[in-house]
């Protein structure tokens, strides 16, 4: 399958290396996390008790999710309900803490890993998330592992919700809601965060996204002039 599946936790800088390597590459790229966003966002606009998981599992039949990708530049937009999303409120605390709660619903699982093995068929696309190498698209020709320092990512976290308005949040809350969501994410009983066994780690600790994205490029290109010279 000609897709790139990048994991990591969260912080770990996979959106905005997701983003510059797709450019590089002149491929698509998708958010996996944005769509489960999405759903908890909707889900939260619905009054639905998230901590409900019969109440959810409805929710999963009455969201429909949509993906549409910029043919120029590749960038994805969401629509939910035909109505188009606003990225900014998904970066809300409310709807991040929703996101997890909501993500170990086996129903909600399967019915965005759906979408996301449909856009995988149908596009060259680097994907992003938290279970696409070993889930989604376990058969991907190129999977990396995204990691990074507690401290690192804590900063990164903080300036993105910085640029969606999000004021007032400490540094101790933000490096607590990391732990708390590292630990939910690898100890879910569903599709929980791991790296592939196949799978390229990357330490984005000391690097800048642009040295990130070219390194994941270098190996791509790399392993492609090999196979050449197999033929």
């Amino acid at each position: 399958m000609e897709c790139v599946a990048i994991d990591g936790v969260a912080g770990a800088g996979k959106t905005t290396v997701a983003k510059l390597l797709a450019e590089k590459l002149g491929w698509y790229y998708l958010n996996s996390g944005s769509l489960y966003r999405t759903f908890a966002f909707k889900c939260l606009q619905m009054n639905v008790d998230i901590n409900d998981t019969e109440s959810v599992k409805k929710c999963a039949d009455k969201i429909e999710i949509d993906v549409v990708f910029d043919k120029k530049t590749g960038a994805q937009t969401i629509f939910v309900n035909k109505e188009q999303v606003d990225f900014n409120k998904l970066a809300e605390p409310n709807v991040e803490f929703a996101t997890t709660i909501v993500a170990q619903v086996e129903k909600v699982r399967n019915k965005l890993t759906e979408i996301q093995r449909h856009i995988a068929s149908n596009f060259k696309v680097v994907m992003e998330g938290r279970d696409v190498g070993t889930v989604v698209i376990p058969n991907s020709k190129y999977k990396f592992f995204l990691i990074a320092s507690m401290s690192e990512r804590v900063k990164r976290v903080k300036k993105r919700q910085k640029s969606a308005g999000i004021k007032n949040i400490s540094t101790e809350q933000i490096e607590k809601d990391l732990q708390a969501r590292d630990e939910r994410d690898m100890k879910r009983k569903i599709s929980p965060l791991k790296k592939a066994d196949d799978a390229i780690l990357v330490d984005s600790s000391n690097m800048p996204a642009e040295k990130v994205a070219e390194k994941m490029y270098k190996i791509i290109k790399d392993y492609n002039a090999e196979l050449d010279n197999i033929k």
